[in-house]
């Protein structure tokens, strides 16, 4: 027991003394500089001073590795006993004042090799800190780092967390993550310099100030990500790049490099998402490639996902585009010399909107080939071929740095066809087209097969040209504004339409003719617009051989922007009715070429809307308006439209109402001739049939009396009635005229007319029965005189008050007195005179208000104390009809075939007879 007592004392004495001369040794300064000569130099690592001591922990000041680095400040604090821990911890590690230039430690590394390195054994390291480092690549890069439970050995290097900032002359950045697995993830950010930042605002805005970034680093490979949730305009490009998303990767051990990135693109011509991905190596190999999916265009495209393919090196580039039907290819040897040919599989153009069937229908293909010279002066050559189903379009062109010249020519393949269908055969010809431009010129010029000619110049922004459609010519002239928009006015005047079109061999069923001076101005901007001025001296139309409609000295004001095409005013004058209009008019034609009535002023109040389509030559009007107005020749009217119709090649059809609402009508009706009875047939003038299946129904009526007044007539009528026309049959009217009261003067003699009503019952020719009543007064007696059956064959009924014979009615009417007081000689010859003077007075009378003109007019007495009346016609040199009522109605046409012989041919209502007369003395001839 004793003996194993003194051997702890004597262990106990022997640690006693080993643990202070540890202490005394560890914490002599002599100790650390020993080691410093001992085992930091001969590793190459030079120093001016070590301070501290062993157990506690040292600071080297003056740290230089060869010339590759230098530290102005390494300090390292620990705890003695964590030193002999399996795994020693390393409270705190100091870096200040660190300077690293990378490129020496290649070639230290080279020279040196690995003799001198210094064997590290696995160190867990608590807190370590780097402040005012500087990396020299040679650019002058400022690092701080600040790093917490670090794991550092042979087989493993770990950070739980650490922070990075570094400050260089392209920026500033700031990251913080964790290194486990040998891998570093963190997040953080970098803002651009501000002088890249200002240069940067040239081309986009805003800039942002920070640009988020996530970071993964493993051995093979670096990944940056960022993803920025905001807009970047392209200032130059009216552009807008919208949500990028880049991510970067540097391939270490291969070492080449990888960049993905997905992002929006936003313009005024279209919007489209585009993914897109980048390989290249330091040599400067790439290849690329970038899909797109548009969401909305502008314009219309045949395709909506696109595709492009692109690689090269510095001195080789290939590329190839591809767009649903359309594939561009390029490619370059130097980069200054490119081949670019571009191609379209067959296909129609009825994807673009609103476009006419006639262009939308047809299929189209397209090959193109150029090549372009980029040094030392841009320029390009190539041609380009568009063919179709019934087109073929074969351009050539130059380009270069400050001129353009192009060369095209359209030629039909099928006249039956496409839009050459719908052109005049003798305008369905090539068309060759030459474009020049340059900063002190521009040339355009067209040609269609000599057939018609357009050349335009502009020099110092001034246009001037001429022109010419086979006979017709014109002039041009206008202006290039600085901001790059062009106004363009064309004089033209042509004596006859019917000539130009009989010049040009184009037909039409429409009998045309006029004389038209016209003044068209052009804008031309970001759209298309055109101002019109024309005068017509005179015109002419004839729709078929029933109809035919001219006038004179109409104007024509309006223009067309966009799809508008507008009449702001006009004077148009219409068989000698004028009519002025200032509201304006509006068209437009749709994709069908059909000319839609938007709005067509007439009158005052009146708009009429509708369509006419140009390929099916057919369409619908509808006429309205409320207090519409009408003031001619025929008087002045006010009335409520509501009229409809709808017509093609061979149809019209018209329905609708007029409610006349007030009405001073002065129209005098034409008599072309007069037929009294229906057995007699006169031929005038025979037309050809329309073959246009027309259709009326239209009502015309009013709620309160009308006024009617010509120099005879003033009376004031309700009208009830329809124009009624059936198909391939004549226009009738059936309905009611409602006379309520009137006066006519006739001969000095004034006449009252009551109520009274015309029947129109829809007779051809018009021939409505009559129910009027007519009072005549004198010396204080009343005359009635009423006229029944129809127009083209009245009866007229006499009375009086107080009742009076006929002769003394009829004198009374005539003369103002009874017949014995009208003629005072004996009763036979009083007979005689009076009615020889009764029938002069009648002749005048009838022959005032119906304008018919007669040779002769007799008074006959019946047997039975009445009067009839004969009327007689001569109609060329050996024939006369005379027209005899008395007992009966009679019709005696008389011929006479020679001197002493005349034919007598006497229709009666009972019968007819013939007879033959010799007559001795010619003069004895009525």
């Amino acid at each position: 027991m004793g003996r194993l007592y003194s051997w702890f004392a004597l262990f106990l004495q022997a640690l006693i003394i080993a643990t202070g001369l540890f202490l005394y040794i560890g914490m002599h300064p002599e100790t650390t500089r020993l080691l410093g000569e001992k085992i930091l130099k001969p590793a190459g690592i030079g120093f001016k001073r070590i301070d501290g001591s062993l157990p506690f922990g040292i600071d080297i000041y003056g740290v230089t590795y060869q010339k590759a680095l230098t530290i102005g400040h390494l300090g390292i604090r620990y705890k003695p006993l964590e030193l002999i821990l399996p795994t020693p911890i390393i409270r705190n590690i100091t870096v200040e004042n660190i300077h690293i230039w990378p490129k020496r430690f290649e070639n230290t590394t080279k020279e040196s090799g690995s003799k001198n390195s210094i064997p590290i054994p696995a160190l867990r390291i608590m807190h370590s800190w780097i402040a005012e480092g500087v990396i020299y690549t040679p650019d002058r890069i400022e690092v701080e780092a600040d790093a917490k439970e670090t794991i550092l050995s042979l087989r493993n290097f770990a950070i739980d967390t650490f922070s990075l900032n570094i400050k260089s002359p392209w920026g500033m950045g700031r990251i913080a993550g964790t290194l486990k697995n040998r891998a570093i993830d963190a997040t953080g950010y970098a803002s651009a310099a501000d002088r890249y930042l200002h240069e940067a605002t040239r081309f986009i805005s805003p800039i942002p100030k920070k640009i988020p970034l996530k970071l993964h680093a493993t051995e093979r490979k670096l990944s940056i990500f960022t993803k920025m949730d905001r807009k970047f305009s392209l200032k130059d490009a009216n552009t807008t790049i919208a949500n990028p998303n880049i991510e970067f990767v540097w391939h270490i051990a291969p070492n080449y490099f990888t960049a993905k990135a997905d992002y929006e693109v936003e313009s005024p011509f279209a919007e489209a998402s585009m993914k897109q991905s980048l390989l290249f190596t330091p040599s400067l190999a790439y290849a690329t490639k970038l899909e797109g999916e548009l969401r909305h265009t502008a314009h219309p495209l045949p395709f909506k996902k696109f595709m492009a393919d692109a690689a090269g090196s510095l001195d080789v580039v290939t590329a190839d585009i591809y767009a649903g039907p359309f594939t561009i290819g390029l490619y370059s040897r130097d980069y200054n010399h490119l081949a670019i040919q571009a191609s379209a599989k067959p296909h129609t153009l009825a994807y673009i909107e609103k476009l006419p069937k006639l262009f939308s229908s047809e299929a189209i293909s397209l090959d193109a080939n150029a090549t372009v010279r980029l040094k030392p002066e841009p320029k390009a050559k190539g041609t380009v071929v568009v063919d179709g189903n019934f087109s073929i379009v074969k351009s050539t062109f130059e380009i270069s740095k400050n001129s353009l010249l192009a060369h095209s020519l359209v030629s039909p393949k099928d006249t039956k066809g496409g839009i050459w269908a719908n052109i005049p055969p003798p305008l369905a010809v090539a068309l060759e087209t030459i474009v020049y431009l340059s900063p002190q010129e521009h040339l355009f010029a067209l040609d269609a097969s000599n057939i018609m000619q357009l050349t335009l110049f502009e020099k110092m922004g001034n246009i001037h040209g001429w022109g010419n459609i086979d006979c017709l010519n014109f002039d041009a002239n206008g202006t290039l504004h600085p901001d790059g928009t062009t106004d363009i006015d064309f004089l033209t005047k042509i004596e006859s339409v019917h000539e130009l079109m009989e010049d040009l061999n184009i037909t039409s069923s429409v009998l045309i003719d006029a004389e038209v001076h016209s003044r068209f101005g052009i804008h031309l901007a970001d759209t298309f617009s055109l101002r019109y001025e024309t005068k017509i001296p005179w015109y002419l139309i004839e729709p078929d051989p029933h109809t035919v409609i001219y006038g004179t000295d109409s104007v024509l004001i309006g223009g067309i922007t966009g799809k508008d095409i507008r009449i702001d005013r006009y004077h148009l004058c219409i068989i000698d009715h004028c009519f002025d209009e200032s509201r304006a008019s509006h068209f437009h034609l749709d994709e069908n070429l059909t000319l839609h009535i938007d709005s067509l002023a007439l009158l005052d109040h009146a708009t009429a809307k509708g369509y006419f389509s140009l390929l099916q030559n057919r369409g619908e009007i509808h006429l309205g308006g409320k207090g519409v107005h009408y003031s001619g020749p025929e008087g002045n009217i006010s009335a409520n439209l509501d009229i409809k119709g709808a017509f093609c090649a061979k149809k019209v059809d018209i329905e609708g109402e007029v409610e006349v609402l007030d009405a001073l009508i002065t129209y005098k009706p034409k008599t072309e001739y007069t037929v009294n009875d229906e057995d007699i047939v006169i031929i005038q003038d025979i037309k050809e049939p329309s073959h246009t299946e027309k259709i009326v129904d239209l009502h015309i009526y009013s709620t309160h009396p009308l006024r009617y007044k010509t120099d005879m007539v003033d009376a004031y009528f309700i009208p009830d009635i329809t124009i009624w026309k059936e198909a391939f049959k004549p226009l009738t009217i059936l309905g009611l005229v409602k006379v309520t009261e009137g006066s006519i003067d006739v001969s000095d003699k004034h006449f009252t007319i009551e109520s009274s009503d015309i029947y129109f019952r829809g007779a051809h020719p018009i021939n409505p029965y009559l129910e009027l009543h007519i009072l005549y007064s004198v010396d204080l007696k009343k005359f009635h005189i009423y006229i029944s059956h129809t127009l083209a064959d009245p009866v007229f009924f006499f009375s009086s008050e107080p009742p009076m014979s006929q002769n003394d009615i009829m004198s009374y009417i005539l003369f103002g007195a009874p017949a014995n007081e009208a003629f005072s000689q004996s009763q036979q010859t009083q007979n005689g005179i009076g009615m020889m003077l009764l029938g002069a007075g009648l002749k005048k009378t009838i022959g005032s208000a119906t304008g018919i003109k007669f040779d002769t007019l007799n008074i006959l007495s019946t047997q039975e104390g009445g009067f009839g009346i004969e009327i007689g016609k001569r109609i060329g040199k050996r024939l006369r009809i005379i027209y005899r009522n008395d007992t009966v109605s009679s019709f005696i046409i008389q011929y006479t075939a020679s001197r002493s012989i005349q034919i007598d041919v006497e229709i009666y209502d009972t019968g007819q007879g013939v007879k033959v007369l010799y007559i001795k003395d010619i003069r004895s001839i009525p």
